[in-house]
């Protein structure tokens, strides 16, 4: 049994189980935060013991920003597109370029969310310490 998941932000009603934010709509709506994202699932490293997705973006003074989060159920392809959309319809839009790892589901569902996004993946694993 997880813990309860609340959220302080945004709560999509219709989907309970999922935690969605979107950090600071100044973030949202700025004019970086279309250009380049990093997407990630960080998997089951949390208290929950549930895929924690993330989108950051590079801010104008090369600082690296939260723009939204989510601890999904699972890493299948319909929780990946509820997150995706659920972030278009809090307000944000499709990035011109998204840096991930080779996870197929999230794969699939952003070439579906964003199709006029360059999908460009990493070569190396990351530190994920050092981005947060």
């Amino acid at each position: 049994m997880h813990p309860e998941i609340k959220d302080d932000f945004h709560v999509n009603s219709s989907r309970k189980s999922y935690l969605k934010t979107i950090l600071d709509k100044e973030i949202l709506y700025s004019k970086y935060r279309s250009d380049i994202a990093i997407i990630d699932n960080i998997s089951m490293t949390n208290m929950y013991d549930l895929p924690f997705e993330t989108i950051l973006v590079i801010d104008q003074e090369n600082h690296s920003q939260m723009l939204g989060y989510s601890i999904l159920p699972n890493k299948s392809k319909d929780s990946f597109e509820k997150f995706f959309n659920d972030f278009v319809e809090f307000g944000g839009k499709t990035f011109r370029i998204v840096i991930v790892d080779r996870n197929e589901a999230q794969y699939n569902s952003i070439t579906e969310i964003f199709p006029q996004s360059y999908i460009v993946f990493w070569l190396l694993e990351y530190d994920q310490s050092s981005i947060f």
